[in-house]
């Protein structure tokens, strides 16, 4: 009877330490995964940091281009108002043709810049939006409250982007006014 507890005890011992040892793989695996997902979660995180900066970057640098374009515009016009003869500012205001050049090829460069700020900005979003749809399939705390955060970091640079937007209307519809405006009407 002896070796019949010993054997018992000694397979129970046995069990209990497979036991032990398999919760313990378990939560090593378990650990693992978590790990794995807050790493992915913290690169996703990064870079949606990188693309808001760039977005915020790309804004930055379309309203100082638009702002410069504008300067430029209005330093040309009275640098050629200021340089011509008498004579030559009659002929200019007969055909009108400087102004039209410089009016036409500045709208060109504005609408060319605003489309491809429209197609960097639509990409950046669509790119935020799928960040953003990623993260809403987690469910730990700390991910909807990541997520919440970036949703509203995402509607203040959209409502940033359509400030721009409506700013480099009104700017470049008043650079064309002027341009129509200086502008004279050739006398028949």
């Amino acid at each position: 009877m002896s070796n019949k507890a010993n054997f018992k005890r000694s397979t129970c011992n046995c069990r209990c330490t497979l036991k032990q040892e398999e919760e313990r793989r378990n939560a090593d695996m378990l650990y693992e995964k978590i790990r794995e997902k807050l790493r992915r979660k913290e690169d996703e995180y990064k870079k949606d940091v990188e693309t808001k900066q760039q977005v915020e970057l790309a804004l930055r640098t379309l309203n100082m281009e638009w702002k410069a374009a504008k300067n430029q515009v209005v330093e040309e016009r009275s640098d050629t108002q200021w340089q011509l003869s008498p004579e030559q500012k009659a002929k200019v205001l007969q055909d009108g043709s400087l102004n039209n050049h410089l009016c036409k090829q500045k709208e060109l460069e504005m609408a060319h810049k605003k489309t491809n700020s429209k197609v960097v900005a639509r990409q950046l979003q669509q790119e935020l939006a799928d960040t953003l749809k990623k993260q809403s399939m987690s469910e730990a705390s700390p991910e909807v409250t990541s997520h919440l955060r970036l949703k509203d970091e995402t509607q203040d640079l959209k409502k940033k982007l359509g400030q721009i937007r409506s700013q480099t209307y009104c700017q470049s519809t008043e650079i064309f006014r002027s341009c129509i405006v200086w502008t004279p009407k050739s006398e028949n």
